[in-house]
């Protein structure tokens, strides 16, 4: 819908409800439940009627509060007209009007008294950072569902069965909505309370409130109620010129000033920044976010302070990653710290362009683009660690940080230039080149080029290959031919790695088949049609006789048995 729904207050039930004390008792209810806080937090379905009951609670609740805070607030019509529009679970048959109709119905000041002042801000404030903290899923509550769910598909073997599995995964989701759900009203409210009553944003930065947002922004396995909390303190960063109180934010190489709310919200993250080894396991997306958002809104003055930090901690701390992304596959480690280490360089360097012609940003673009992007492995124990940055949200960050340090900056493109272009020249070797099409199949698997009537040969050794068994044991072998060239076992050898671990989209087995020769020593015709048969029963007695002095000597019978 473009609009909120406009319905004319009917009986004018609306304004009676808050004159006899409705909203009042809506807050009473909220505050006074305190064993809810236990059931928010558990996985079982009997306490799902409860984090439904506060979903809903809350959401009625933001109705009344946004109304509210638009009639007396100016600045807050469009964000509160926007925010009922998109309301999570109100259907477009909703009973309450916009603003502007509600302002004709009741006087602001009527509506302010009844809403926004007739309760403690402080006590709401304090339960709502309660309930969000005790509402956003831990990692071990995310972890048990998955559990559970995987132990209810292990035992789907009838449709039974299966359609309790199904019941589960909508539990599951269900029960992840309303969270969500719990936590989209409980940030609006907890906005337009705080920008009504300003002084009581203090409140929100003690050191146990701060420690539940940084739990939210870091840990929270749910995206969308971390997202949630970065673009409440957004808003509020926006919108609260306010000054503190001074909070100590202890950080032993940055020194940031802390006078006003947006700083002593980047002080308190900058102090937080993930930087364990086993970091990049964490959710910590929304809190880049934030960081990089304040980061965007900070004045230009304040911001100029931070040309050093650029220098000292940023860049260091981009060199110094240690690899955590060992693979290219949808299951393999995404590096989220790095991700956002990225985008604070690229937000830092995008609004100061003076720091683009420090001296160390020429050692950072051939630390992007040859050790993030393109390096080469030289051999077998390199493979899993260069390039560092394998995953596309880590490349393309890669890239929009190339880019900005270019923009605008002659110095800075023709180093790159001279980088790039070695590599143009070793693999550009055609008009419409497209590196995609040489990159592994989305299924994952890698193939061999056909050579000409090969296909016979190709067929079998993927089949060979896909017994884990015989792959492995093959692999193990120490092939004491000095004869690499003519080792039919050495080529096998390379011709599986290359299949488990090349990122190409084929292997070329023309090495493989030279190796491979025929009763006259001649190799392989690649040309010429083979039985499949009699490739297989000579392919078998090669491997066979080399395998004899190896721990491997009976793979093969082990594997097929005695012929």
């Amino acid at each position: 819908h473009n609009k909120p729904v406009m319905i004319s207050f009917s009986g004018n039930w609306r304004y009676r409800f808050l004159l006899y004390g409705g909203f009042q008792h809506l807050y009473r209810i909220l505050i006074g439940q305190k064993s809810w806080f236990n059931q928010l937090n558990s996985t079982a379905s009997r306490d799902r009627i409860v984090i439904q009951s506060v979903s809903a609670l809350l959401r009625v609740m933001r109705f009344f509060v946004l109304s509210a805070s638009a009639l007396v607030q100016s600045s807050m019509v469009k964000f509160a007209e926007s925010r009922l529009r998109e309301a999570r679970g109100w259907d477009n048959a909703s009973p309450f009007p916009s603003p502007p109709v509600l302002q004709r119905q009741m006087s602001s000041a009527r509506m302010a008294d009844l809403i926004l002042d007739s309760i403690q801000p402080d006590v709401l404030n304090q339960r709502l950072v309660q309930i969000l903290d005790t509402t956003s899923l831990s990692v071990d509550n995310m972890n048990r569902f998955q559990n559970q769910l995987n132990q209810s598909s292990i035992s789907a073997q009838h449709d039974e069965k299966k359609q309790n599995v199904t019941q589960r995964q909508e539990m599951v989701l269900f029960d992840e909505q309303d969270r969500v759900s719990i936590a989209d009203s409980s940030f609006d409210i907890l906005l337009c309370y705080v920008l009504h009553k300003v002084e009581t944003v203090d409140s929100l930065f003690s050191s146990e409130s701060s420690a539940i947002w940084l739990r939210i922004l870091l840990y929270c396995p749910v995206s969308e109620f971390g997202s949630l909390c970065a673009h409440f303190f957004l808003q509020l960063a926006m919108k609260t010129p306010q000054r503190v109180a001074d909070v100590r934010v202890s950080s032993p190489s940055v020194s940031l000033p802390k006078t006003d709310l947006l700083s002593h919200m980047l002080a308190l993250l900058w102090q937080s920044i993930p930087t364990g080894t086993d970091s990049h396991m964490i959710p910590c997306t929304p809190f880049f976010d934030l960081l990089c958002g304040l980061l965007s809104l900070i004045s230009p003055d304040i911001l100029n302070r931070y040309s050093t930090v650029v220098e000292q901690n940023v860049l260091p701390a981009l060199f110094d990653r240690p690899v955590h992304e060992t693979g290219y596959g949808a299951n393999d480690p995404e590096d989220r710290v790095m991700q956002g280490y990225l985008r604070i360089a690229l937000v830092l360097f995008t609004r100061m362009p003076a720091i683009k012609n420090l001296p160390i940003v020429e050692k950072l673009i051939k630390y992007l683009f040859d050790t993030c992007l393109f390096a080469v492995a030289e051999k077998e124990s390199d493979y899993n660690l260069i390039p560092k940055c394998k995953k596309e949200r880590t490349r393309s960050a890669v890239f929009a940080l190339l880019y900005a340090l270019c923009e605008k900056n002659d110095r800075n493109l023709h180093y790159l230039l001279n980088q790039l272009a070695p590599r143009v020249k070793q693999y550009v070797r055609q008009f419409g080149y497209d590196p995609m099409l040489e990159s592994k199949s989305s299924t994952g698997y890698v193939g061999m080029k056909n050579l000409g009537c090969t296909c016979y040969m190709n067929a079998l050794i993927q089949q060979l290959f896909m017994i884990p068994n015989l792959r492995n044991n093959i692999l193990s072998v120490e092939d004491s031919d000095p004869d690499r060239v003519n080792s039919l076992l050495y080529q096998l050898q390379i011709l599986f790695s290359f299949l488990a671990l090349s990122e190409k989209r084929d292997f070329d087995p023309s090495a493989f088949c030279f190796s491979y020769k025929d009763y006259e020593g001649n190799p392989t015709n690649v040309y010429v049609q083979m039985d499949a048969d009699e490739f297989f029963n000579m392919f078998c007695d090669r491997i066979e006789e080399r395998l004899k002095s190896t721990p491997q000597s009976g793979l093969l019978s082990n594997t097929f048995g005695d012929r």
